[in-house]
């Protein structure tokens, strides 16, 4: 056996190579599947001076008749749950305009900023264990804080400022509305970051979001983690300014900026 051939051997079968190869998908896997997610989501190429339109429509036209009847049923499942979304996050929307308008521009109601000096961003956090206001509470209790849980600020909170609210609004709504999991059922967490120092240029979200952030002493306390003789970071309480339950209502914590009790006011 030649050099090459042993090498070749070897590398077949020491490294895995057949299967590697074999595990790749083809160019028309790939573009089938493309075609097949752009089809579901209500993106495809629809006029003919649009990316791939023939080469899409070739496609379409070639498809299985079980294949093509899956597809269009999985499109109308999908376009019935957007339009569901749609209309939840409305209703939504209005309830919380109803209770809390301001943090749709990204500021706090004014009672609650008024305790608060300078700038400052929010912070929207969710978590399993809140759905409801009381489940709020005994989960905040529970943990002594806002756990980070190990990790960065900006993995744990969804930030939005007066800025970046008027900029992206619909980033806020996604936000206030259904969080970083998507899920209105999860009660959304509202927390202040206020603004100590900052450079040049940089936004109170682009604070909030430092893993050493420059915000108030007390911001953060030290907890216990989640095994015995670890420690973590949480949010301090006194720094979260409400809760908002999935109907889109907010409740005001009653005791933000003065102590660490959270005393979530019943949503109006």
């Amino acid at each position: 056996m030649g050099q090459a051939a042993e090498y070749a051997g070897l590398t077949q079968e020491d490294d895995g190579l057949d299967e590697l190869l074999a595990a790749e998908p083809s160019p028309e896997a790939e573009r089938d599947g493309d075609f097949a997610d752009k089809y579901v989501n209500g993106v495809e190429p629809t006029q003919p001076g649009d990316p791939h339109y023939q080469e899409f429509q070739t496609w379409l036209a070639g498809l299985p008749a079980e294949r093509r009847r899956e597809l269009d049923e999985t499109k109308a499942d999908y376009q019935s749950q957007t339009e569901a979304d749609v209309a939840e996050d409305a209703a939504a929307r209005e309830v919380l305009l109803a209770s809390a308008p301001e943090l749709l521009q990204g500021r706090l109601p004014a009672e609650l900023a008024s305790r608060l000096e300078g700038s400052y961003a929010l912070g929207i956090n969710q978590s399993d264990a809140a759905g409801t206001p009381d489940e709020a509470a005994a989960y905040i209790a529970e943990q002594g804080g806002l756990p980070l849980l190990g990790y960065n600020p900006d993995q744990r909170f969804m930030f939005i400022d007066a800025d970046s609210a008027a900029e992206d609004p619909n980033y806020a709504e996604q936000a206030l509305l259904r969080g970083y999991y998507g899920t209105p059922e999860i009660g959304r967490l509202v927390v202040a970051f206020p603004v100590v120092q900052s450079e040049a240029g940089e936004t109170p979200a682009d604070v909030a979001a430092q893993p050493v952030a420059k915000l108030p002493d007390d911001f953060y306390v030290e907890t216990s983690g989640p095994k015995p003789g670890q420690s973590d970071h949480a949010v301090n309480t006194k720094y979260l300014a409400g809760f908002i339950d999935g109907d889109g209502r907010f409740y005001p914590n009653r005791n933000f900026a003065q102590s660490g009790q959270l005393d979530l006011a019943a949503g109006e």
